[in-house]
């Protein structure tokens, strides 16, 4: 019989209000559906800028005692730990922290709700050990209640013990030893937004939300790997900020596209109309993108999000004619991560997934190690206005409609223009992460059609947003890719 080896790590998340916890578990799995056991763990309280990450160095997590409660065990606060060892091999222990004597009720159930367990005992205030057997392999739930508070664990028993099943009861006034030296954490309130991140022989995920109740996050790790682990040079993304009534606009679109054709591989570009010369086409991540990097003339092109001395002023867009220049002082360059996505479309659903896999070949060398991915939505085909299409980009110009190809055209970045943390960033490790998008049947009012829609991928060291956190990094984009699409679901 095949042994499941899955690790439970149970986050206990206190406010400073009420007593009440909120818990969450994690659970990892293959794509196989069998258990895997996590190594780790790390915790971020994002709405709490001011704290850092809670890091957990081995498969027993007990957040209880690493960092998101105070750790001093003052017993000011009705607290049940994660047992340790967890998983474990038919015994294990737990403690009890009560802020007033009580009438306490420990029960233990299976994953079916049926009862294992049934433990009652008055408990003096103070802080209580207690020795857990069970005689089953399987996972169960060990809750505490008094009162008025109640509090849930999920343990896994990996080995059976017979038939004896009960708890027994130590002592009081326990004081646990710290599996870690941590700082004392800033509360939780619901509602925060929580990143979670989640470790498994060298590969890593995360998951970002608010989190205002218990929930159990279950994470599939699949261990095919499909990017290249060998160090690579950097890749170049040519963002070019233009508009339909520009006069001068497509002859930048013919420059980035004939950089993009000499250098495939190292140079990629996207077209984004925002700004007083685009009267179509705009779309919200484009306008928010064009203020951020400070765009007032166009064409202009922002390489790789890099900042350039352009006559003694450092700004970000620069003219077409030094697009090449920048783009080859950075591809020439060893990036620190490697890059590789795909994308799957179902035409009949709408639904665009996109698995992305980075591999770091050396530590990260973001503030912080903070890493963001983002994945663009690009168009090509969109036939319309342009102002001097004939004259400048006379390839994309059509004489008999009078209408312009506008190709790679920003539709839509998925996880807004800010990117999601990616949580990591050590040398030798695999970020695996899927991302989910519906795709609506207009943007901007044009069409979407799904045979024109290209995905960009890229990796960068800070948030358009935060101006102090992106002048302080060196280097803004540091790979970009192109997915490869497969469509689903087509007769």
């Amino acid at each position: 019989m095949k042994k499941l080896f899955i690790l439970s790590a149970i986050a206990l998340l206190v406010t400073n209000s009420i007593a009440q916890s909120v818990t969450v578990s994690f659970t990892g799995k293959n794509i196989n559906d069998d258990y895997l056991q996590i190594d780790s763990i790390k915790v971020i309280n994002l709405t709490e800028n001011k704290f850092s990450v809670y890091n957990y160095p081995d498969t027993i997590v007990d957040l209880m005692t690493v960092g998101i409660n105070n750790l001093h065990h003052q017993n000011d606060f009705f607290e049940l730990s994660q047992n340790v060892p967890n998983p474990f091999n038919g015994t294990t222990n737990f403690t009890l922290s009560l802020v007033e004597n009580e009438n306490v009720r420990i029960k233990v159930t299976d994953m079916l709700g049926r009862k294992v367990i049934d433990f009652e005992r008055s408990l003096e205030k103070g802080t209580h050990s207690f020795t857990l057997t069970l005689g089953v392999p399987q996972v169960y739930f060990l809750t505490a209640y008094t009162k008025n508070q109640k509090a849930t664990i999920k343990m896994v028993n990996m080995q059976g013990f017979g038939s004896n099943s009960n708890i027994t009861y130590n002592d009081n006034n326990f004081h646990p030893s710290l599996i870690q030296k941590a700082a004392t954490s800033t509360s939780f309130n619901p509602g925060d937004t929580m990143q979670y991140i989640v470790y498994y022989n060298g590969i890593f995920t995360n998951v970002v939300q608010p989190q205002s109740a218990s929930e159990n996050f279950v994470f599939t790790f699949d261990e095919t790997v499909f990017v290249d682990k060998t160090p690579k040079n950097r890749t170049v993304l040519i963002e070019e900020y233009t508009g339909n009534n520009c006069g001068y606009c497509p002859d930048g679109h013919r420059i980035a596209d004939s950089l993009v054709a000499v250098h495939a591989g190292d140079i990629y570009n996207m077209n984004i109309h925002a700004g007083s010369f685009s009267s179509k086409y705009k779309t919200s991540v484009g306008t928010l993108l064009n203020n951020y990097f400070y765009v007032s003339s166009y064409p202009a092109g922002v390489v790789s999000r890099e900042v350039v001395n352009v006559s003694g002023t450092y700004k970000y867009p620069i003219s077409r004619s030094a697009w090449g220049y920048v783009a080859q002082q950075l591809y020439t360059r060893q990036s620190y991560v490697n890059l590789e996505a795909k994308t799957t479309i179902d035409t009949h659903a709408r639904k665009l997934n996109c698995e992305v896999q980075a591999y770091f070949t050396d530590n990260s060398a973001a503030i912080n190690g903070k890493n963001y991915i983002h994945i663009a939505v690009l168009q090509d085909s969109i036939w319309g206005p342009q102002s001097n299409g004939q004259k400048y980009y006379p390839a994309m110009y059509d004489s008999i409609t009078k209408k312009y190809c506008h190709n790679h055209m920003l539709r839509e970045l998925i996880l807004g223009v800010d990117g999601e943390n990616m949580g990591g960033g050590s040398k030798n490790t695999l970020y695996n992460k899927t991302f989910s998008y519906d795709i609506p049947l207009t943007i901007s009012d044009e069409d979407v059609i799904l045979d024109h829609l290209q995905v960009l991928v890229f990796i960068t060291e800070g948030e358009p947003s935060n101006s102090d956190e992106y002048k302080n990094n060196k280097e803004r984009v540091i790979y970009v890719t192109k997915s490869n699409i497969e469509f689903i679901g087509e007769e």
